[in-house]
């Protein structure tokens, strides 16, 4: 199969797309005006859309790129969709010659720092599907004009059987087949511009905090949360900690890609936030609650009654429940998107986000060593699920491999990064708990004997407060070799002592199990840094 000649066929037929007759461009306005009666109201004033597909489609993904000219793939169904790619793709051409198509502009990036012109197609025959660009317009910047650097196509009816994502990073293309969820959309625009972008993107959430420190002077400090999705970055990018009450602020910046400049500006990417809403219901995530209570909220897939009360414990329609709201909505917003470098701030602290269970401490400080493996298992922009570590032994050129090799450079590029930034300081959040004890059956089934005692979104706001003010007294712990807290204000910490929850034994055993599965991890990673596979070990 040509695979160049296949990607320059797309290439030139997607920048015809805004040529042909059949094509409407829509402004963000236009595009609300026509989304909202598809919707259903909230009582604030905001809107909510049902989609058809709930989460994202990561087992009918397939990168295709030139240096792919003999691509395997580990699944099944992933090698039936390349062995099928040149017929998909003339029907493909066909129909969006006669398909009803709106397009929609936006930027990422605010121009201080990253920048990339996108644009939106999206298949018209189901009139509903307008709201994937309104939902677009919300969390981009206004257009300036441009031809779009990266383009996604969306055909939401394509039949189900066939639905997959088709992600051409290097001509800046993703096609996505048979799904309407908003979230697809989203992640394939990140997806190509951390591509496109020579500065290392990361899987994250930055904020500048103003807060006193533990003699009472006010500190400007910025702050990073590393993590995959659903470890809680937005959760934790969107509070203040308490900083309020001692005379601080937090300025919210971003909640999912950013990139390392070389003048160490963490820039951002775009104009709003996409968090989850299923544990709004209570009172530990105010300002998150006031976000998905103003009138601009757009929600996806979140039960709304017919009084237009929202309920968001209720995961009936799904457990994936989202709120997209604009920067212009999120109280505490900062005036940037952009984190200023290190050389700018009285101190810059990273977090890596991290949801474990047993015997991970809540918080740990970690050396450039440490903190490089602890990015390793929150650098997801290449991951291509259920394929990874399962390469196809016929002698092609693997497309885990290729993936896993643009990780390998970005984790040991973050290693040089942070070696040369020796101000930064590093450390792994644990946002789940200790002491879940679980038996695995002989069928691969876990039976769970003993519940995790979870860390409170309050405990862990008042870990990070303690962080941010240098308030933490440190000792040593002996299963992990690193610094873990004695003691921090307002935080028991004798309930995630492991002690209280394992005898050494098991204790020992499940710290290896974790070591064992972090060289397991590593090892897929051909040409990491030796330094950061010694520190897996210590």
């Amino acid at each position: 199969m040509n695979i160049s000649g296949l990607i320059g066929k797309v290439s030139v037929f997607v920048a015809g797309l805004r040529r042909m007759p059949n094509a409407e461009p829509l402004t963000g306005e236009e595009a609300r005006v026509r989304a909202v009666p598809f919707g259903v109201r909230t009582r604030s004033g905001g809107v909510n859309f049902i989609s058809s597909l709930k989460v994202m489609s990561t087992a009918q993904t397939v990168y295709i790129d030139t240096d792919m000219e003999e691509m395997t793939y580990a699944t099944q169904k992933k090698k039936d969709m390349v062995a099928t790619l040149e017929k998909t793709l003339g029907e493909l051409f066909g129909y969006l010659s006669r398909c009803p198509l709106a397009y929609t502009d936006g930027q990422l990036g605010s121009g201080a720092g990253f920048g990339a012109s996108c644009r939106l197609y999206v298949s018209r025959c189901c009139p509903g599907n307008v709201r994937l660009n309104y939902m677009f317009s919300r969390m981009t910047f206004p257009s300036r004009g441009s031809e779009p650097a990266l383009t996604v196509v969306a055909v939401p009816e394509w039949p189900e059987k066939d639905r997959q994502v088709l992600v051409m990073r290097e001509i800046g293309v993703t096609v996505i087949l048979g799904s309407d969820y908003y979230g697809e959309i989203k992640n394939a625009f990140l997806r190509m511009a951390v591509a496109s972008n020579p500065d290392p993107g990361f899987h994250a959430a930055t904020k500048l905090m103003r807060v006193p420190d533990a003699g009472g002077e006010m500190k400007n400090v910025g702050v990073v949360f590393f993590g995959i999705s659903s470890t809680g970055k937005t959760t934790l990018a969107c509070h203040d900690h308490g900083a309020g009450r001692l005379g601080g602020s937090a300025g919210i910046l971003q909640d999912d890609l950013v990139f390392w400049q070389s003048d160490g500006v963490m820039a951002g990417t775009e104009n709003g936030f996409y968090f989850r809403t299923d544990r709004l219901s209570g009172v530990s995530q105010p300002i998150l609650r006031e976000a998905a209570e103003s009138p601009e909220a757009v929600m996806e897939n979140v039960a709304v009654d017919w009084r237009g009360e929202v309920w968001y414990d209720d995961k009936t329609v799904t457990g994936n429940g989202r709120c997209l709201v604009p920067r212009s909505a999120m109280p505490g917003c900062g005036d940037s998107i952009n984190l200023p470098p290190p050389s700018q701030l009285d101190r810059t602290v990273f977090f890596f986000m991290t949801k474990n269970f047993t015997v991970i401490p809540i918080l740990s400080r970690l050396s450039c060593e440490q903190a490089a493996v602890a990015y390793m298992l929150t650098d997801p922009f290449d991951a291509v699920g259920s394929e990874i570590g399962k390469l196809d032994g016929r002698g092609g050129v693997s497309a885990v491999a290729v993936g896993m090799a643009r990780s390998r450079d970005r984790i040991n590029t973050f290693y040089s990064k942070l070696r040369a930034n020796p101000a930064i300081e590093c450390y792994m959040l644990n946002n789940g708990g200790v002491g879940e004890l679980v038996d695995t059956g002989l069928d691969g089934g876990r039976r769970v004997r003993r519940k995790v005692t979870r860390i409170s979104i309050p405990e862990i706001s008042a870990v990070i407060l303690g962080v941010l003010r240098g308030a933490v007294s440190w000792k040593e712990d002996p299963n992990w070799m690193c610094d873990v807290p004695a003691s921090i204000e307002g935080v028991d910490l004798s309930r995630y002592d492991l002690d209280a929850h394992y005898d050494q034994s098991r204790i020992d055993m499940l710290v290896a199990e974790v070591r064992s599965e972090r060289r397991s991890f590593a090892s897929r990673y051909e040409g990491l840094d030796a330094n950061i596979l010694d520190s897996i070990e210590n």
